[in-house]
């Protein structure tokens, strides 16, 4: 299309000769940053006011780069307008530059794009419009509540307003003269006109109705994790676009959201439950120390504490098998995490499937008697519930918030080793006795424990799998009784000519003397390697 056949015409400020120009679509810009979308052939406009004025000629050079065919200056402050410099730079690279003054709030103006614009609909034109501005300023410096409201309203055609959680209103963006001689946005009502608003009938794909002087608004909910941030109330009807869009207000609330977070994660306190911190300290979602710090303090929280966690398994009676959501009753697990509380009142507490997980304050003092306790525990849940089984696992201390998702894996690790390898009558696997088996695990693909391994352990079991023998039993009972033949023998109900002759066997196979502390010592390792390998197979 050619400039000149623009239906509004605009008022030109520069000498290019603009009949000779074609334009192939329009392109709508609020900021500086991030312009993905703006293409050869485009006719821009820009909102001169969010152009910070000592960027504006690094700006406005790297558009005319961009081989757009034209640019409108939109702006609505008579003493803030372009330099003769500027005007110059749009001259030097042979670009259209036109102006439209807004006054006070949109409307006019946009009943003048809505002419301009030959989309066959144009609120979807809008709708994309608004979509890459969103998308862009997400990682913009620019970004502002004032800014984001502001672009919402100008794009959308309507009044908006930006709420709190609490229903106050932060920002507004007034499109039509009405509202803003009417002063709404000093309205007192709005809590009231949004008393019965809910999670229930309050969301992003059906909004909360409501209305201010006969007028229809939607009230959308802004989510971040599962709480509630805030709230923005939009218009519903327009008198050339009808009513809203949900479907497409849906989509890019998140891109919204995103942005004020990107802006104001320091001051945002983003509201997370307890059990939504207690997950992101434990499982490692804290991506800087300023978030964590900063919630740890929204929950009253000592950041710099020793401390250590431990983790109240619940298996089947029977079997084993960890329990999980469908067999267990949630007001069995609730039950157990109330009893746990009561004996703990410092401790935090976070229920996951089959097992609750403790935050304990490290204290060396009453620390002596935690295994004490915690066997008691065990043995009071057992008689309440002896359809279950109880056992702990329980970690190293550290000594701050950030650290604690070590002190989850260490309680992890000592429920899943403790349980496969140590005695059965234990209920209790600290992480300090398993200590060996961790270094292991962490090593475990080191080509010298690997060759330790192949070289002993691995060669046993290659021998037993062909000759149908008991080796690899017989070195696993030695080492249990840490090398005692007698206690081995009565062990295994054999003779102690049958374990001597074993003995020999072992040692023939991986080549050395088990009289060696050396050789002891590689089969001790052999065998933890050969639990650990088990476990992660």
């Amino acid at each position: 299309m050619q400039l000149n056949n623009l239906e509004y015409k605009l008022i030109k400020i520069n000498n290019v000769d603009y009949n000779k120009c074609n334009y192939e679509s329009f392109t709508f810009l609020f900021f500086l940053e991030n312009n993905f979308w703006v293409k050869n052939n485009d006719f821009v406009f820009v909102v001169l006011k969010y152009i910070p004025k000592n960027l504006r000629n690094e700006f406005f050079k790297s558009l005319c780069n961009k081989n757009i065919s034209a640019c409108c200056i939109i702006y609505n402050d008579k003493n803030d307008f372009l330099d003769s410099s500027l005007i110059n730079l749009f001259e030097f690279y042979n670009v259209p530059l036109f102006s439209i003054y807004s006054e006070i709030t949109d409307e006019l103006f946009t009943k003048h794009i809505y002419n301009i614009i030959k989309e066959k609909n144009k609120a979807q034109f809008f709708n994309q419009q608004l979509k890459n501005n969103l998308i862009a300023l997400m990682n913009s410096t620019q970004i502002s509540k004032k800014i984001l409201v502001n672009i919402l309203g100008f794009f959308l055609q309507r009044e908006c307003f930006l709420l709190s959680k609490q229903l106050n209103l932060i920002h507004h963006s007034i499109y039509n003269i009405s509202f803003l001689e009417d002063n709404l946005y000093n309205n007192k009502d709005w809590k009231q006109n949004l008393s019965n608003i809910n999670n229930d009938n309050c969301k992003p794909l059906s909004p909360y109705k409501f209305y201010i002087k006969d007028e229809e608004f939607l009230c959308f909910p802004i989510n971040a994790y599962s709480n509630i941030l805030g709230y923005f109330c939009i218009k519903n009807n327009h008198f050339l676009y009808g009513q809203l869009d949900i479907p497409f207000i849906a989509d890019i609330l998140p891109n919204f959201t995103v942005c004020m977070i990107n802006k104001y994660k320091n001051e945002l306190i983003y509201n997370k439950s307890l059990k939504e911190y207690l997950q992101s300290v434990l499982y490692g979602l804290f991506t800087e120390e300023s978030t964590i710090k900063r919630e740890t303090e929204y929950f009253n929280l000592k950041y710099n504490l020793d401390r250590y966690v431990w983790i109240l398994k619940i298996e089947n009676v029977n079997n084993s098998q960890k329990i999980n959501d469908n067999q267990m009753p949630i007001s069995i697990i609730n039950d157990i995490k109330n009893y746990l509380q009561n004996c703990f009142k410092d401790n935090l507490f976070l229920t996951e499937k089959g097992q609750i997980v403790s935050i304990h304050i490290k204290d060396e003092k009453h620390n002596r008697m935690m295994p004490e306790k915690l066997q008691t525990l065990i043995y009071n849940l057992k008689h309440q519930y002896p359809q279950y089984e109880f056992i702990i696992g329980i970690s190293r201390g550290y000594s701050d918030i950030p650290q604690l998702k070590y002190a989850y894996q260490d309680a992890i690790f000592s429920l899943r080793m403790g349980r496969t390898y140590c005695p059965d009558n234990d209920k209790i696997f600290c992480y300090d006795d398993l200590l060996i088996y961790h270094f292991l695990h962490q090593q475990k693909d080191n080509p010298i424990l690997e060759r330790l391994y192949l070289n002993t352990i691995s060669k046993i079991k290659a021998y037993d799998y062909e000759k149908q023998e008991e080796l690899y039993l017989t070195i696993n009972t030695l080492i249990k009784y840490n090398f005692n033949l007698k206690l081995t023998y009565e062990q295994l109900y054999i003779h102690r000519n049958t374990l001597y002759k074993r003995i020999k066997k072992i040692e023939k196979i991986i080549g050395l003397s088990m009289n060696n502390a050396e050789t002891k010592l590689w089969l001790q390792l052999g065998i933890k390697l050969d639990h650990i390998y088990t476990i992660l197979n």
